[in-house]
């Protein structure tokens, strides 16, 4: 659908920090539908060097919580990218943050990420939640006005798949190949992969299991390697998987599995539905703001046993089809250019005192 361009046609924006995510591609290509040029600064030092070089008509954040095991240079990285942010500020430029999460997701220096983000927040014109249920708790924990958060869902992968992606065979009547688990994503904690693993293993089926994606943190990578031990129906890809290789074993699968113990926003679930696949996923306020059960089996993951039984109804289930084509429905009232137009809007809103 071709749209016309904002009424802001000609606006600059400036982005920080960059991603290995599509998902800043794709932001960047909805917003120069609307005429709004954005570039984009990676490192913290670049981004403190770009606050005396450029001055462009908004600035917007993204992931701002400095994370190395080094604490003085986490500190150094704070340091840069606060000054930075002042800078702008002080300079009059229109300030945008979309809030990802309130802290690092390694949580190594909660206090400074909580510092970090109320500061940020004392200088923002707008925040943007990528979920209803986010707003409320956002507005309390960085004393927010309401007005100043807005809700702007999380944009599907579509602009990605092109034809890269191969249709995979159809189920007729249930599974008749063993079925193919697959969680995806950087391997934190939270994320609840050692949980999956246990879960898994305890299933008396002909299933696989694939887990891909970067450990971080400390010894993560062992303890999944730990946590899998010699089970021959348990693949491990421990490593950065780049974008074709990731389609590839998304396709490959029939499930995706994303058990979070806690989750602000989830762009590998907006991924595993864009590729229209059922999902086991806990219930979440977020969460549910994009899935639903007739495309995911939902479970409670404060009761024990529950992600096995989640993931023993999948085995179960003869509707993987359906809910496939279900999560792929879902997926396309997050388009692009609905975003672009929205994120646009929240570009040309005054500033805020």
């Amino acid at each position: 659908m071709t749209i016309a361009p904002a009424a802001s046609a000609r606006m600059q924006a400036l982005q920080f920090p960059d991603s290995r995510n599509p998902y800043l591609r794709l932001m960047r290509q909805a917003l120069a539908s609307q005429g709004i040029e954005v570039a984009v600064v990676s490192s913290p030092w670049r981004f403190f060097l770009a606050a005396f070089r450029v001055r462009p008509d908004v600035l917007h954040l993204h992931w701002l919580h400095p994370h190395s095991r080094n604490l003085l240079l986490t500190l150094a990285k704070f340091c840069l990218i606060q000054t930075a942010v002042l800078l702008f500020w002080i300079r009059r430029v229109r300030i945008v943050w979309t809030i990802h999460n309130l802290e690092s997701h390694e949580k190594d220096h909660r206090m400074l990420d909580r510092l970090g983000s109320k500061l940020v927040a004392r200088r923002i014109d707008a925040a943007i939640v990528h979920a209803r249920a986010q707003a409320d708790p956002v507005c309390r924990e960085l004393g927010l006005p309401p007005e100043k958060v807005h809700h702007v869902p999380h944009g599907n992968y579509a602009g990605c798949l092109s034809t890269r992606v191969a249709p995979m065979p159809q189920h007729e009547g249930g599974p008749s190949w063993p079925l193919r688990f697959l969680y995806f994503g950087i391997l934190r904690p939270y994320k609840g992969v050692l949980e999956l693993i246990e879960a898994f293993r305890g299933l008396h089926a002909e299933a696989s299991l694939t887990i891909a994606g970067n450990p971080q943190g400390k010894g993560m990578g062992e303890a999944v390697r730990a946590a899998a031990g010699t089970d021959s129906r348990i693949r491990l890809f421990l490593e950065y998987v780049d974008e074709d290789e990731l389609f590839r074993l998304i396709e490959q699968s029939d499930v995706i599995v994303l058990p979070f113990k806690e989750t602000f926003t989830s762009g590998s679930l907006v991924m595993a539905i864009t590729c229209g696949k059922p999902v086991v996923v806990p219930h979440s306020a977020s969460l549910e703001e994009y899935v639903d059960d007739s495309c995911a089996f939902l479970y409670r993951s404060e009761e024990p046993g529950a992600l096995g039984a989640a993931l023993q109804r999948a085995l179960d289930s003869d509707r993987l089809d359906a809910m496939g084509e279900n999560a792929r429905r879902m997926s396309l009232d997050l388009d692009w250019d609905r975003i672009g137009r929205r994120v646009a809007r929240i570009y040309q809103c005054p500033r805020q005192p």
